[in-house]
């Protein structure tokens, strides 16, 4: 089991559903209206932020596609 999983189990179902939702939407690139900020320092590194849980995912530039995912508190 990977780290994301375990940190899902953790949650409650309505913070699950949400985190979920988020997931989704990022994976699908509807990124509007989800409040992405760009990580300082970092290129091509965002984050996600839904009450105190932050995504932190990495989109590759040609193909605008997420590529690498982070989850926590």
């Amino acid at each position: 089991m990977d780290k994301i999983e375990k940190f899902l189990k953790r949650l409650t179902k309505k913070e699950r559903n949400s985190v979920a939702r988020l997931i989704q939407k990022a994976i699908r690139n509807e990124l509007e209206g989800l409040g992405i900020n760009k990580l300082k320092g970092f290129d091509g590194f965002y984050r996600i932020r839904e009450g105190k849980i932050r995504i932190v995912f990495q989109k590759s530039l040609p193909q605008n596609k997420i590529i690498n995912m982070d989850i926590g508190r």
